[in-house]
């Protein structure tokens, strides 16, 4: 029996739904599967880092300083953060943060650990976003093209797993719109909820707090006859499944449930960069509608989706293209050393496009060439293209 090991963030929210849905595979599979937390009660610092995060998440701020993300904090944290589970215990660790695949990492560095280390994008934004040599996979939705072969080996686009049950039940569509910040509650929700009131159509709409108490009590009281408020729910399945749309931050949990299900995402402004490009993406895609702000031409929009069927199913035929049920047996087979995915658009064409730039490289390397100089620096630059693809 294998044994695995789940990691996620800091606190429960989308990553902590990702590992229960590879989770879910694993133990359909018998294996062994503990979902751990390494960051919780470590010092004051981390602490006040993940503190800044929430802080932007909160207030809808896209200016995340650089320095979050860099490679010279990443380092820090491996340097100093305890790391109190035994690893050599797993056959495998599945990380579903970039910081803890980076700390996991570099403790398999130091420890000179065999088992494999996959990390799990959970957003609709290039992946990967932390670079290892002591990562074995990268998985997610969207790979990033251009990258060295070395990377590429590691790099399955096996998108992004979410629980079975948002694919396996059937859906039963209700003139509902769903509006949601996240497990935190973060986002204008009081703002998205004037905005949905200046609507010109018949729909009900669901409000979902998350742990945001304060604000679910605030909403309670000035709730419209059409409208529901909820505090946190623990199983959103239901409701995504009667739901037509979700109003909501681009987060890439959500938006593949509410792909999962049928359910139209109406993107918010504004978001945190990664969400922000995640939107974008999607909606050129055809996926969901990107408000840029909550103005009139926002409204008249939004308007016009909800009340036109045609605009509605040509988007839901977008929605069933980008459907990957099987994210998370495409995670759980790599443990098994059986790397099958169902589609990487990443290597499509690639190799007519090498055998091309080989007869490229056979041409500037000719004798009889004039432009001398260039010809070198073009055959110089075609060879290094070469070596990483």
């Amino acid at each position: 029996m294998k044994n695995v090991l789940l990691v996620y963030g800091y606190h429960q929210s989308g990553h902590y739904s990702a590992a229960l849905a590879v989770k879910e595979e694993l133990d359909a599979r018998g294996y062994r599967a503990d979902i751990q937390n390494i960051w919780v009660n470590k010092s004051e610092v981390i602490d006040k880092l993940f503190a800044i995060f929430r802080r932007f998440a909160r207030n809808r701020n896209k200016n995340v300083p650089d320095f979050l993300g860099s490679q010279e904090l990443l380092t820090h944290l491996a340097n100093e953060l305890p790391i109190d589970i035994d690893l050599e215990r797993y056959d495998a660790i599945v990380s579903i943060h970039p910081y803890s695949s980076f700390v996991l990492a570099e403790e398999k560095k130091k420890k000179q650990l065999n088992n494999a280390l996959i990390d799990v994008h959970t957003d609709y934004t290039p992946f990967p976003i932390v670079q290892h040599e002591f990562i074995d996979y990268h998985v997610g939705a969207i790979p990033t093209d251009n990258t060295s072969k070395a990377l590429r080996k590691k790099i399955v686009a096996t998108g992004i797993p979410i629980k079975s049950p948002f694919y396996s039940e059937e859906s039963t569509k209700s003139d509902t719109i769903l509006v949601m910040g996240g497990a935190d509650g973060f986002g204008p929700l009081e703002k998205i909820l004037l905005f949905l009131r200046g609507l010109s159509v018949d729909f009900e709409v669901s409000v979902f707090c998350g742990n945001n108490e304060d604000l679910y009590h605030q909403l309670l009281k000035d709730r419209r006859p059409n409208e529901n408020i909820f505090p946190y729910v623990d199983d959103m399945v239901p409701y995504f499944k009667t739901g037509k749309f979700v109003v909501t931050k681009a987060s890439g949990l959500t938006a593949t449930e509410s792909i999962a299900t049928d359910c139209i995402p109406v993107f918010t402004p504004p978001v945190l960069f990664w969400e922000d490009e995640s939107a974008k993406f999607l909606s050129s895609r055809g996926v969901g509608l990107y408000l840029p702000d909550y103005e009139q031409g926002s409204l008249e929009s939004l308007e016009l989706l909800l009340s036109s069927p045609e605009h509605q199913n040509l988007m839901i035929k977008r929605m069933q293209k980008m459907k990957r049920p099987n994210a998370a047996k495409g995670i759980v087979d790599l443990i098994e050393s059986e790397p099958i995915v169902e589609s990487n658009e990443m290597n499509q064409g690639n190799s007519d496009l090498v055998n091309d730039m080989r007869d490229y490289l056979g041409f500037f390397q000719s004798e009889h060439l004039n432009f001398k100089c260039t010809a070198v620096y073009l055959t110089e630059q075609i060879k290094r293209w070469l070596d990483n693809n």
